[in-house]
């Protein structure tokens, strides 16, 4: 997966990746923000409208700003996408890697104490 840079800005202590990537989705909406490996391409648009997607989906749910999001996913743009929109929600992403074992798993799950689990059904043994 390679990112396309438009535009860099410093970044302040009050911005985060979401509001960098807003702020240039509202100046070049039909740039490329993303490209896989297959070719695939989002533009600064749609990164935005999936973004909202998986943030209202959050909220909707009854994820609420601050709380954890455990994720175990393969890396993928959907993957990138949820983490923005996580953070889009004003919750915390926390990523568990697809290789961590039953106990790696069970430590990371108790101490993050997450509002929701995303993971692949066959990996939902925590």
């Amino acid at each position: 997966m390679k990112t396309r840079a438009v535009r860099a800005r410093r970044l302040g202590m009050t911005d985060n990746l979401y509001n960098a990537m807003g702020a240039v989705a509202r100046v070049s909406p039909l740039a490329v923000a993303l490209e896989t490996e297959q070719g695939e391409q989002f533009t600064y648009a749609a990164f935005d409208d999936w973004t909202a997607r998986y943030a209202a989906w959050l909220r909707a749910i009854g994820v609420r700003p601050g709380e954890r999001v455990l994720v175990q996913a393969d890396k993928s743009a959907q993957l990138l996408m949820l983490c923005y929109g996580v953070i889009r929600a004003g919750a915390v992403f926390v990523p568990l890697n697809i290789g961590a074992r039953k106990r790696e798993m069970a430590h990371v799950f108790a101490d993050c104490e997450p509002a929701l689990v995303v993971c692949d059904p066959r990996r939902a043994e925590i």
